[in-house]
């Protein structure tokens, strides 16, 4: 399960060890941080795509009942969230 907040209390504190002066001092150590966070850093952006792409489609469909926006324009929209769910959900199966 994705745990959003988790991940980004992770990438907080991954962020503040990488600010340390002395973090170049073991660089198997830094690298492997460095890769944690684009890792977790992935995820989170992801996620704030989706919810983003998923806000857009919810209000592109409230235009579209009024009238405001195209079937074509709402179903575009909709895709556009529906990829991001699934790439997602690929990279969710990856991981195991």
């Amino acid at each position: 399960m994705f745990d959003y907040d988790r991940k980004l209390r992770e990438i907080e504190e991954l962020e503040e060890k990488a600010a340390d002066p002395n973090f170049w001092n073991d660089p198997k150590k830094a690298e492997q941080i460095l890769k944690d966070t684009k890792l977790k850093k992935s995820w989170t952006t992801s996620y704030d795509d989706l919810t983003r792409a998923v806000d857009d489609t919810n209000t592109l469909y409230e235009f579209y009942q009024s009238g405001d926006a195209t079937e074509e324009e709402t179903q575009a929209q909709f895709d556009v969230a529906l990829k991001l769910l699934e790439s997602i959900e690929f990279k969710n199966m990856l991981r195991g």
